[in-house]
């Protein structure tokens, strides 16, 4: 199991776009300074949207990081993972921020609140992650391991609210062999925001508003990786009524 937190992105109607600000946020304006600025897409060569950006503070020190992600929704006929930038500031400043900015992304603003969140992988991905565990399940419960452990999962998800998307944790709707390795280190990245289609925000992964988007980051290093999926089409797990309940509080 591991922690992360829902990012819930609130709209209100009388808030006021103060945008630029050095904080978390969806849309409007980005953080940008005079040495960092925004992307142009290398595809149609146009400025590409700003969809969010991530103040992270690194509970070691008193750093932070700010991530500001760019993704150019044009362009996805011609790339279906989607052209995408990410800036980094190293502890950004609000004496370095541009606050006169002629850019406005179409995303519009929106505020966002942090929801606590515990979240166990699929069961596919334990068997390609986390074979060992699967092995102990397995010698415990038998046939009834896979169905077992997807109850425990259902147990979880029903505590947790579920905003569509999250910072850090496992990815979803995505195996194991799927997740990308840092070209440096060729170890498995590991989420850094996880992010359902949101219409009401003008952001629709792949074109479709039935789609996943995952930006993976290097644990280590500045490195990153974007993978998008269609889950429209993903049948939802069957729950097995035939698993003894008391077997879920077990593991």
């Amino acid at each position: 199991m591991q922690k992360g937190e829902w990012v819930q992105p609130r709209r209100d109607d009388m808030e006021v776009d103060n945008t630029p600000r050095l904080d978390t946020y969806f849309g409007g304006k980005p953080f940008v300074t005079e040495e960092i600025e925004i992307h142009e897409c290398p595809i149609c060569e146009k400025s590409m949207q700003f969809v969010c950006q991530l103040l992270m503070p690194n509970r070691k020190n008193n750093n932070k990081k700010l991530y500001a992600f760019y993704y150019c929704f044009g362009c996805l006929e011609d790339n279906i993972e989607g052209t995408y930038a990410v800036n980094i500031y190293a502890n950004p400043s609000e004496e370095n921020m541009l606050t006169e900015l002629e850019y406005a992304s179409e995303i519009p603003y929106a505020d966002v609140r942090f929801l606590p969140a515990y979240d166990i992988p699929d069961w596919e991905y334990c068997l390609d992650s986390n074979p060992q565990f699967v092995r102990k399940l397995e010698a415990l419960y038998g046939d009834k391991a896979e169905q077992t452990y997807m109850q425990l999962q259902q147990k979880v998800e029903e505590y947790a609210v579920d905003t569509g998307n999250k910072l850090k944790g496992y990815p979803r709707y995505l195996d194991y062999r799927d997740i990308p390795k840092c070209p440096r280190t060729k170890q498995p990245m590991i989420p850094l925001i996880q992010m359902e289609c949101m219409p009401q925000l003008n952001m629709n992964w792949l074109g479709s508003h039935s789609s996943y988007l995952v930006l993976f980051k290097s644990p280590t290093y500045d490195e990153f990786e974007l993978r998008t999926i269609d889950f429209g089409d993903l049948e939802e797990p069957d729950m097995f009524e035939d698993t003894d309940e008391d077997d879920i509080f077990d593991i």
